[in-house]
């Protein structure tokens, strides 16, 4: 069977840099929210007069459905087209950092970054996809790096962001900040950003594989969470971990 070769869309380089700047800013706001919360793990137990392995579900909860979920993202990307589902990732990204600043409870706090997650899925698996839709074989090694140089200061920076937020702000804002980011790259994908190619011929979703991967990935890390409390011999941390 012949392998689909896909032609970049024909946009002038100016239609390109805005296209570079829209996905860009998405991708440097969901690998920055990957580290920001990390320098508030301390805050936030304080704040919601929990304990430390409860509060690391903050973290957790983003990481599994971001990594759970991220190839069945790609495989909708394919089917629905990839500009939309990057959009609705930016728009649930965005929401749900605004609940996230909001949270009343380290449960909902921890909820809500599962939805984060769930938003950052499309941001980070789709992004790339667009770009190399956009940019001919001649430009495309440059725009990767860029988008791969982006990745890399949203996670050099969120440390240090994060840091300067909570002892100005207060831990909220870490979140906060996402929602105006969020609203400039959204607004960036809707004028700039062409439909995607979708490709042709018939499509499947594996819906059972990506809950599985996100179930096992999940009792993992609840029993990593147990075995801080309970100690890792015991049988609730053993039968979650295997």
């Amino acid at each position: 069977m012949p392998q689909l070769q896909v032609q970049p869309l024909a946009l002038s380089d100016s239609q390109k840099a805005w296209v570079l700047l829209g996905v860009g800013l998405g991708v440097f706001m969901s690998t920055l929210d990957v580290g920001i919360i990390n320098v508030a793990l301390p805050s936030l137990v304080q704040a919601f007069h929990t304990d430390f392995p409860t509060t690391q579900w903050a973290v957790l909860s983003y990481a599994l459905v971001s990594s759970g979920l991220v190839l069945g993202a790609t495989r909708l990307g394919d089917m629905w087209g990839k500009k939309y589902l990057y959009l609705g990732g930016l728009i649930i990204f965005s929401l749900s950092s605004l609940l996230c600043g909001l949270a009343p409870s380290i449960e909902w706090l921890i909820g809500f970054r599962a939805l984060q997650g769930l938003g950052a899925v499309f941001i980070s698996g789709l992004g790339l996809a667009i770009i190399t839709e956009v940019f001919p074989t001649s430009e495309r090694g440059r725009a990767v790096g860029v988008i791969g140089s982006v990745v890399s200061l949203g996670i050099a920076f969120g440390a240090s962001a994060g840091g300067l937020l909570l002892d100005w702000w207060g831990w909220r804002t870490i979140f906060l900040i996402n929602v105006p980011l969020g609203i400039i790259a959204s607004f960036l994908v809707v004028r700039v950003v062409p439909p995607s190619i979708r490709i042709g011929g018939k499509q499947q979703f594996d819906p059972f594989g990506a809950v599985l991967a996100t179930l096992t990935l999940g009792s993992f890390g609840l029993g990593m969470t147990l075995g801080q409390s309970q100690g890792f011999g015991s049988a609730n941390t053993v039968n979650l971990s295997h």
